[in-house]
């Protein structure tokens, strides 16, 4: 009894470690993104950059890092689900639906986005959002409370990043701050699906 109790104490004693461990970086990447400057964090997948969406001046800072600037690389990061109808019209349940029922992580290419700054926008107005499944993303965008621009730290053709190590210099040197959480950790990308969500309500799989 005595062990099993013990190992109940070490373990809500890792939880609450590595909580405290990532919520340093919170509090120092909370004002960077709010100043409009750019973080590099680690996302569901890779290492990525990251901005306030909503600002058209961290847009352009973004941008001209030369990363590459394609579905799904580039994508819009919400903390919930409900944080995709302040920036989609109507999205319809249906995409809800296939999105819940999915099997592994899934982007949703939608058009007609607002509420971000224009620039970021592709064709049709569109652009991949994803719900994070990172609890160190999801504690960031309920701080901050504004969506988080997020694109692979990586030059065009080469592959995002698992490792920090992995991330070109000339990234490093752009960011405003990085963060030291996972740092000595690969991020290991899950199969991920991409899907399109058009105005008729109809769904194209991109990537399944």
């Amino acid at each position: 009894m005595a062990i099993v109790f013990s190992l109940i104490i070490y373990m809500i004693c890792c939880v609450i470690f590595i909580a405290m461990d990532f919520l340093k970086d919170v509090e120092k990447a909370l004002p960077v993104l709010a100043d409009g400057g750019l973080i590099l964090f680690p996302a569901d997948e890779w290492w990525a950059l990251g901005c306030d969406a909503t600002n058209p001046e961290a847009a352009y800072k973004l941008l001209a890092t030369g990363i590459q600037y394609a579905h799904p690389f580039l994508h819009l990061l919400v903390a919930e689900e409900k944080d995709i109808l302040r920036f989609v019209p109507t999205p319809g349940i249906k995409i809800y639906d296939y999105l819940a029922g999915a099997d592994k992580p899934s982007y949703a290419i939608y058009e007609n986005v607002s509420g971000i700054a224009p620039v970021l926008l592709l064709e049709k107005d569109s652009m991949a959002i994803r719900q994070t499944s990172s609890r160190f993303c999801h504690n960031l965008l309920k701080r901050f409370r504004r969506p988080i621009m997020t694109i692979a730290a990586a030059l065009p053709d080469d592959n995002a990043p698992g490792y920090f190590s992995d991330i070109p210099e000339e990234l490093l040197r752009q960011a405003d701050y990085a963060v030291q959480y996972r740092r000595s950790l690969k991020l290991i990308p899950r199969p991920s699906s991409i899907v399109r969500w058009h105005n008729d309500g109809t769904i194209s799989i991109y990537l399944s």
